[in-house]
């Protein structure tokens, strides 16, 4: 993939001192540029798709989670059996963002803008794990739910 990220969009979404990606440059160009967006995509969510398939093909074990933060937008909730949604406000969202990946209000924005909204992304859940509460209580929905999920796997 970095070779295609490298041809298409060039030197400036490298750093040369660490001779690696620069995400934050690719991030800021893509969040700009819809075109740019879909062309990453279309270099990044083939081999994603493959890798995935590869691994579901090499799993023994009754459940599965697979984690695929933009599932709608890419279509993917087809290829799925239930749909869990980890869901905290966009107050919330932001303010971690914000310490993770030191994005601006705009930035923000236009990530948000890019993605599924929440209303539509709660409406295609079929469970949903509140995490605004504090780790105890997300802890023990993860653990109820999975309790669930193992009670319709032994009883089917």
């Amino acid at each position: 993939a970095l070779t295609k990220i490298h041809h298409h969009f060039g030197p400036r979404v490298f750093d040369p001192a660490q001779q690696q990606l620069d995400r934050a440059a690719l991030r800021a160009l893509v969040l700009k540029n819809p075109a740019s967006r879909k062309k990453l995509e279309s270099i990044l969510h083939p081999l994603i798709e493959a890798t995935v398939t590869l691994r579901l093909h090499c799993v023994h074990a009754p459940i599965c989670l697979l984690v695929v933060p933009l599932l709608l937008e890419v279509g993917w909730h087809t290829k799925v059996d239930r749909i869990l949604v980890i869901d905290a406000p966009d107050t919330l969202r932001r303010r971690w963002i914000k310490a993770r990946s030191h994005l601006s209000d705009s930035e923000i924005d236009a990530l948000f803008a890019s993605q599924t909204n929440r209303n539509t992304r709660l409406s295609h859940a079929d469970e949903v794990i509140n995490n605004h509460q504090g780790r105890s209580y997300l802890y023990r929905q993860v653990d109820e739910l999975h309790r669930r999920y193992l009670r319709a796997v032994i009883c089917t």
